[in-house]
């Protein structure tokens, strides 16, 4: 359809002034050729279909009225990659352009003739003459079929019918590839989710064991005997394995859409003390403080335990993992949204901050700020990505902001009522 609108503004202009619009005929021509190249200008096609059609109609319409020569009417043709075709006000084929008879195989004599409902599946009613960015199939003269985008639009005077036909075939081809790779991809990310958590699945059974069964010998060992400390690095090995494999577990879980979310009334109060007790003896070792700051009057909010729970600790520990001296503060405040009440968790630290480039991809599985980062402190880099997987899934978000040597502040914002999906997207 851009190749009509092209070649009905060349017309319009070959009917204005004879001579000075060769060259502004020959230009169109070429603009048509462009214009064939990509699928967004097929989508630009359908959207500029019918203002080009009511141009191409009409100056064609004016044309018959000029003294212009037939050999620039030919060479306004000639220039037009797309199909043309002219037909009477019931189809049949009274005049096409040479693209047609190249891209149809047939001659022209042999289009002459022929009605258009034989040659295009799904033409439509010939009263309703106007067509703009109609998806159809043209038959080739070897009987096969290809796809096209055709616009028509009425003659002057109902003197006919100009049909403008593209040959979308290349095009449709390659959208066709990208939905089975796109297919043929997301069948093997679920066949990578299965397999991981099979896999995981039986490593944790032996892992569990394990350090079960450290515990239970450290409980027999003499205190001060050399095996404690070799028990206890087994112990945290084998913990240090199970948080691994339990984040590749979960994260195969959200991927293949197999975690649920649980709402109930949980107490605001009780959730962040269990999990700063869960993190405090982390924090001692480093000789850091964590401060708690949550109003009396914070109450319950209706969100899946569990999944904030687990928020809360991914975030509480990466702070203290990265923060050497200082700090960790963990406040609770509520808020209203468009009527909705609203939870907000800001986990802030006074540690070792990131870059701008870093922020863009923190949240980005098995991604850490840098490989400086991952040798020094350790760890996969899927805690907050699970993390941001949890807020969607109850229709929250997290935000971060930091900057470098002076630490980071991760805010988690939930509904504290039903999930509200699309309030913060």
């Amino acid at each position: 359809m851009l190749a009509a609108g092209s070649a009905a503004a060349g017309v319009s202009a070959v009917a204005a002034t004879q001579s000075a619009d060769v060259a502004g005929l020959v230009g169109s021509g070429i603009a048509l050729v462009a214009g064939l190249a990509g699928l967004v200008l097929v989508k630009r096609w359908t959207d500029h279909a019918r203002a080009r059609e009511a141009e191409l109609g009409e100056a064609l319409g004016q044309l018959a009225k000029t003294s212009v020569s037939k050999a620039y009417v030919d060479k306004v043709l000639r220039g037009v990659r797309d199909m043309i075709l002219v037909t009477d006000m019931k189809g049949v084929v009274l005049d096409c352009n040479p693209a047609a008879a190249e891209r149809t195989g047939y001659s022209r004599s042999e289009l002459v003739g022929q009605n258009v409902m034989e040659l295009i599946q799904g033409t439509g009613s010939f009263e309703e003459s106007e067509l703009e960015g109609y998806a159809s199939k043209m038959r080739h003269a070897d009987g096969r079929f290809f796809s096209v985008l055709l616009s028509r639009g009425r003659l002057e005077g109902d003197a006919g019918l100009v049909w403008a036909v593209s040959d979308i075939s290349v095009q449709q081809a390659a959208m066709e590839a990208i939905r089975r790779s796109h297919s043929q991809a997301e069948e093997a990310n679920q066949a990578k989710s299965r397999f991981l958590a099979t896999m995981s699945h039986e490593l944790r059974t032996p892992l569990n064991a394990i350090i079960g069964y450290a515990e239970l010998v450290e409980d027999q060992v003499e205190p001060g005997s050399e095996m404690l400390e070799d028990l206890r690095r087994i112990q945290g090995a084998g913990k240090h394995l199970l948080g691994l494999i339990n984040g590749i577990l979960d994260l195969s879980k959200i991927e293949a859409g197999k975690l649920h979310i649980f709402l109930e009334d949980v107490p605001l109060r009780s959730l962040v003390d269990d999990v700063v007790a869960t993190v405090r003896p982390h924090a001692d070792r480093k000789g850091l403080a964590i401060r708690v700051e949550v109003p009396d009057d914070t109450g319950k909010a209706r969100i899946d335990e569990a999944k904030t729970r687990q928020i809360l600790l991914n975030l509480m520990s990466n702070a203290i993992k990265f923060t050497s001296e200082g700090q960790v503060v963990l406040a609770v405040e509520r808020y209203q949204r468009d009527g909705t009440p609203w939870v907000q968790f800001e986990v802030t630290d006074t540690g070792i901050g990131m870059h701008d480039e870093e922020l863009e991809r923190v949240f980005e599985p098995f991604v850490q700020a840098d490989d400086t980062t991952s040798r020094s402190y350790g760890g996969t880099g899927l805690g907050l990505s699970i993390a941001l997987a949890f807020a969607r899934m109850m229709g929250g978000r997290i935000t971060v902001r930091s900057r470098v040597g002076q630490g980071s502040a991760f805010c988690v914002d939930l509904p504290a009522g039903e999930p509200v999906w699309d309030a913060l997207m």
